[in-house]
């Protein structure tokens, strides 16, 4: 099935636009230093308890529990830290039932993390039952986690990440923990772990439909890895009958499905590229702004991280958000000095590219710097069998939203250049802009990732307001888009950003105006017949609440 690109004028059915009004601001400081800077990791995750209003608000070393019982006053109820020193960084928060879990890096560098199932907070007594509770382990650098809808099953993506133990590159394979809530309380074991090396076997059938295998090794000095080991779960969908998990792995543009009736690996699926021909793409910071040119003639590897599942009027989707994830690898981290991106002027002069191959059109743009010049290319996906030089140009991420028709393993649609146009339609003075340096303004971040990816989608949410069923997808700089179904075609609502964009990050965090720095979580909250967005971001530790209106 082909893939359809939404447009506005000819998808909006609605009488009304979706919009969102935000409702109520706060940053929090830092549980271990007390500051309240930017870039101080006290917030970069949520989960909401819809029973009692509460959101479970994760900082590096701590959890603070919010009341949004009024979300134009959110208050925090109860801060319980961390300090046991097997725990290392905290990596994720989720709540279901009576059930808070938090997950955690190990202390000890690359070995296996492990996650506390809590109680939910107790307003009668003021507690937070966590320490001493359940602590189950789980795999190797841990990424993120999701319960099922019955809450069930809580399952956790561990990307097993390359790096140095005792000086020697190691790089463990990517792996699923499947915790059997049933068994947690019980002598049988309630963890089974599925790891990637399921798909060694048949390694050379995935690459060939196009799952993307980046660093191989160095043979010539003793680094020999396999497959399994470049696979990297990154987020985890699942249906919500419980009986399969979508598990994304970006850097190798590619989804794993899990059967959770049988607890095993079902299949991995690429998630193939787009072209970028008929779409406009801002792809330079030299230009002179935000100038989306078509017809470029090259691809794009979607490289999905965040994905949701989500059921419309007779279809199912999963959502991605198509970021892209170069991978590179220092002498300082892993050992070895790797990396698949190459600039385009380098490829260019440095005969990475077949130019026999590429037309004159092509070439020239490759070669100046305010059009693909600058652009961050892959150098190992597109090679010629012939010549073995790049003939087909292949650029990192989608920059857009896919909806994933799990029938058909297909993009049903994707946003196309939806996300570049409307943000620099509305929002242009922060067009593919950053939030990197707290002594530069976001203005003057402008346009210095549209030589990366551009927008970088990375935070989905969905949910129902007035009985529509709603995503909501954040981008890098800020900016939040929300997308309805007609039936069960998404179309374009409108977008959004908070914060002062002239003074710089540092003076608008100091005034509480740097708005929502670096977006890392969002959801959907529910107060009778009113429809909230919270929205965390972990630059400027921040929570927003913003409320869905029609106008």
């Amino acid at each position: 099935m082909g893939t359809f690109i939404l447009f506005l004028f000819a998808l909006s059915t609605a009488t009304a636009t979706v919009t969102l009004n935000n409702v109520s601001y706060m940053k929090f400081a830092s549980c271990e230093t007390g500051n309240s800077d930017m870039f101080s990791d006290s917030a970069f995750k949520a989960s909401y308890d819809p029973l009692f209003s509460l959101l479970y608000v994760a900082g590096s070393k701590c959890v603070r529990i919010v009341s949004v019982e009024t979300p134009a006053s959110p208050t925090v109820v109860k801060t319980h830290s961390f300090t046991d020193g097997n725990d290392g960084n905290l990596v994720d928060i989720a709540v279901c039932g009576s059930t808070v879990a938090v997950l955690f890096e190990s202390a000890f560098g690359l070995t296996e993390g492990h996650v506390y199932l809590c109680e939910r907070y107790n307003s009668a007594t003021d507690q937070f039952k966590c320490d001493g509770f359940e602590r189950i382990t789980v795999g190797e650098s841990p990424k993120s986690m999701t319960f099922t809808n019955d809450c069930s099953k809580l399952l956790v993506a561990n990307e097993g990440r390359a790096g140095l133990v005792n000086g020697v590159f190691t790089d463990p394979d990517g792996t699923v923990s499947v915790i059997d809530m049933a068994l947690v309380d019980t002598t049988t074991p309630c963890t089974t772990e599925l790891s990637t090396h399921f798909f060694n076997d048949q390694y050379v059938n995935y690459l060939q439909k196009g799952v993307r295998w980046t660093y191989r090794g160095d043979h010539n000095n003793g680094i020999v890895t396999l497959f399994s080991q470049d696979l990297e779960p990154e987020q985890i969908a699942i249906s919500d009958d419980g009986n399969w998990a979508y598990v994304t792995m970006p850097e190798n543009n590619a989804m794993g499905v899990i059967n959770l009736v049988n607890v095993e690996w079902h299949d991995l699926i690429p998630f193939g590229t787009k072209d970028w021909q008929p779409h406009g793409i801002d792809t330079s910071d030299a230009d002179t702004g935000a100038i989306l040119v078509t017809n470029y003639d090259v691809k794009g590897l979607y490289q999905p991280t965040a994905a949701i599942f989500v059921r419309t009027t007779s279809t199912t989707y999963v959502v991605t958000a198509n970021t892209g994830v170069p991978r590179t690898y220092t002498e300082k981290e892993q050992g070895v000095n790797f990396t698949d991106s190459v600039m385009a002027l380098t490829a260019l002069s440095g005969n990475q590219i077949d130019q026999a191959a590429i037309s004159p059109d092509l070439a020239y743009n490759l070669a100046t710097s305010n059009h693909l010049g600058r652009v961050q290319m892959s150098n190992s996906d597109g090679r010629s069998v012939i010549s073995g030089l790049i003939s087909d140009v292949h650029l990192f991420g989608g920059r857009d939203i896919g909806f994933w028709d799990i029938n058909d393993s297909s993009f049903r649609y994707t946003t196309g250049d939806d996300l570049e146009r409307h943000g620099r339609d509305s929002y242009m003075n922060v067009f593919n802009g950053d939030c990197s340096n707290a002594s530069l303004s976001p203005s003057a971040e402008m346009d210095s990732r549209s030589t990366l990816m551009g927008p970088e989608p990375n935070v989905l949410a969905s949910g129902v307001y007035n009985s529509r069923t709603l995503v909501t997808a954040a981008t890098r700089n800020g900016l939040v888009y929300v997308y309805a179904f007609n039936l069960n075609t998404p179309s374009f609502e409108s977008v959004h950003r908070i914060g002062n964009t002239t003074a710089t990050w540092g003076q608008a965090q100091t005034m509480s105006e740097a708005g929502d720095g670096l977006i890392s979580d969002m959801g959907f909250i529910t107060r009778g017949s009113n429809s909230y967005l919270f929205v965390i971001s972990k630059a400027t530790g921040s929570l927003s609440i913003k409320e869905f209106v029609d106008v």
